[in-house]
């Protein structure tokens, strides 16, 4: 999305690193950054498709960002002191709204079909395609969470006296942007392609020569990605809602560990599920029988990560940096 705050350079900002590294002038540098990749950007009036909609990858994130900003910045003190920067932002609120509110009504419209043919020719060739445009680093599950980021951001921001800053009509637009009727849109869309293509993926199944006849349940939802279907946490099942990819009857499969593609987004998720539903406010319960599936398949989970592991590859999503998770699990500790 063209903003990177790795970028920043602080050493023209501060005389010393330590003041650079203070939150206030952190923010104030990031406003000024974000102000200047608006200009040279824009925002546009509406995203390519509805498979192009993620924080990540498409302009759907610069329009987060400012939104975000103009609901922090009322806080007193001021979520960052530069005042300037951030009456420029205020600038694109209205464009920024504007494009996740587009970005919500275009996805019924693209998916009117399934409606309409749920099971027929079309539907098929559809959900065998290359890429469904669900996951989270450029489609649907991307779009999903920047509703939910910025649902926290306005939770947060309606607890402050200084909220009825905003204008009664800015109030408005952005509760209904990020209301439960919105986020229904974006998981129903993402459920009915992953039904699709877990009905797509039960026929390849199937057909295949060498394919034990007793097959387990297959999963009730499955997304392709490049014209595979994965089970990982950026690239699969796990990013919309163990082994990396499921080739029945081949001799040799390369069992990727990495959390975009295999076992460790299934720990992750597993994980999280256990962890949020014991918080107070949660939304779902486990009786303890699905906990104590879960629990065993979390171990097996890090023991394949473990046995195969662990993935040489830098410091991104692919990396230690997420298989570090898989070391503590075994160890019965918790991460740093």
């Amino acid at each position: 999305m063209q903003y990177h705050l790795a970028s920043l350079n602080l050493s023209s900002f501060q005389s010393t690193f330590r003041d650079a590294l203070r939150p206030e002038t952190l923010r104030s540098k990031a406003d000024r950054v974000l102000t200047n990749v608006l200009r040279q950007n824009r925002v546009p009036t509406v995203v390519k498709d509805a498979g192009h909609a993620s924080f990540l990858e498409t302009p759907i994130g610069l329009a987060t960002l400012v939104i975000m900003r103009c609901l922090e910045c009322l806080s007193h003190p001021r979520y960052s002191g530069d005042e300037n920067a951030l009456s420029n932002l205020r600038r694109y609120w209205k464009a920024s709204v504007n494009l996740l509110a587009g970005t919500i009504q275009k996805i019924p419209s693209v998916d009117a079909w399934l409606d309409r043919d749920p099971s027929g020719e079309h539907a098929n060739r559809q959900a065998g395609a290359a890429d469904d445009g669900c996951k989270v680093l450029y489609g649907r599950a991307g779009f999903l969470y920047t509703l939910l980021r910025v649902r926290k951001t306005l939770a947060e921001a309606t607890k402050l006296k200084w909220y009825n800053e905003l204008e009664r009509s800015q109030r408005e637009e952005v509760e209904v942007l990020v209301s439960d009727a919105s986020l229904e849109v974006v998981v129903g869309s993402i459920t009915k392609r992953g039904k699709l293509g877990a009905r797509s993926y039960a026929r390849s199944v199937a057909i295949e020569p060498n394919v034990e006849r007793n097959i387990p349940s297959l999963p009730p939802l499955m997304w392709s990605w490049h014209g595979r279907r994965y089970l990982g946490g950026v690239h699969g099942v796990k990013s919309g809602d163990e082994r990396s990819q499921r080739h029945h009857g081949q001799e040799h499969i390369n069992e990727l560990v990495q959390w975009c593609h295999g076992a460790p987004g299934a720990v992750i998720l597993l994980s999280t599920m256990i962890r949020l539903q014991s918080t107070e406010h949660s939304y779902f319960k486990l009786d303890d029988d699905l906990k104590s599936q879960l629990r065993t398949s979390i171990q097996q989970g890090a023991d394949v990560i473990y046995e195969r592991g662990l993935l040489r590859k830098g410091l991104g999503s692919e990396s230690l940096t997420k298989q570090k998770w898989i070391v503590h699990i075994r160890k019965g500790t918790k991460p740093a």
